[in-house]
């Protein structure tokens, strides 16, 4: 599968801390999370990358305050950027990372245009941040 062009990522992935890694349905998905005290000057809160080849991810879930500060849930693939929700404030951890996990399976099987039925869901790794 391509991956995504926007070099975003690689600047998210080297500036954030990593909450959670961890293997399924062939692919290593990444969470990560704002470094402490940077956490209200950042655009993007939480960040989910999914790699199905170690080059680039093939899908980026973000949880990100818009211009005038509305969070909203994106996700970014080879084909492009869509809002998955938006919300009122900001959500808690939980609620962004089961949002984005059930995007990305969704994505992920049109894209390899399998069922889009999730896998059995995997075991949480790592520390977890509220």
């Amino acid at each position: 599968m391509e991956g995504i062009r926007d070099p975003l990522w690689r600047r998210l992935l080297v500036s954030f801390r990593t909450v959670e890694r961890f293997e399924s349905a062939g692919c290593s998905w990444t969470v990560l999370a704002a470094p402490p005290g940077r956490e209200r000057n950042e655009r993007y809160r939480y960040v989910l990358l999914v790699f199905e080849e170690p080059s680039a991810p093939a899908l980026l879930v973000a949880l990100e305050a818009d211009i005038l500060g509305d969070w909203m849930a994106t996700l970014l693939d080879p084909v492009g950027r869509r809002t998955l929700a938006r919300f009122d404030s900001e959500p808690a951890y939980e609620t962004w990372r089961d949002l984005a996990m059930q995007g990305s399976w969704e994505r992920l099987a049109d894209l390899r245009g399998t069922d889009k039925a999730a896998p059995i869901r995997p075991e949480r790794g790592g520390p977890r941040y509220p």
